[in-house]
């Protein structure tokens, strides 16, 4: 199901785990982002942190 909306306090839940599945050796990837949680990715470089292929 897509992700629809996001603010900053849902990437503080998003960050640990991505940081979780690192230390297990996996990879989070973000696919199919609406262009309201993208954005607010992108402001807050969490870009940076989690591969995300973006639909443009």
């Amino acid at each position: 199901m897509p992700v629809q909306s996001l603010d900053t306090s849902d990437l503080d839940v998003v960050e640990p785990l991505h940081k979780a599945i690192m230390m297990r050796g996996g990879r989070l990837v973000l696919a199919g982002l609406k262009a309201q949680p993208r954005a607010v990715m992108e402001r807050s470089d969490f870009r940076e942190k989690v591969k995300m292929l973006l639909n443009k």
